[in-house]
């Protein structure tokens, strides 16, 4: 198997202007799904990875990924 589907989800919603317990850093693409490109390009892993691209919808979309390994030889 060379393909993986990683589902990280879209990320949290917008909060109300009012909420400030939560930061800046809370709105938008989640933690998971704006560190995973980065996660997968480290150099422990970069000759393993052949490519990262968006799932399609029906497999998820924005909130999913496709992480094609290389051929083990």
């Amino acid at each position: 198997h060379r393909c993986l589907l990683v589902i990280t989800g879209k990320g949290k919603r917008p909060v109300k202007p009012h909420s400030s317990a939560l930061s800046s850093e809370d709105h938008g693409p989640g933690v998971i799904k704006r560190k995973l490109v980065e996660w997968l390009g480290a150099p422990a892993l970069k000759p393993l990875i052949l490519a990262v691209k968006t799932a399609q919808p029906k497999d998820g979309g924005e909130g999913a990924f496709y992480v094609l390994l290389r051929r083990h030889r």
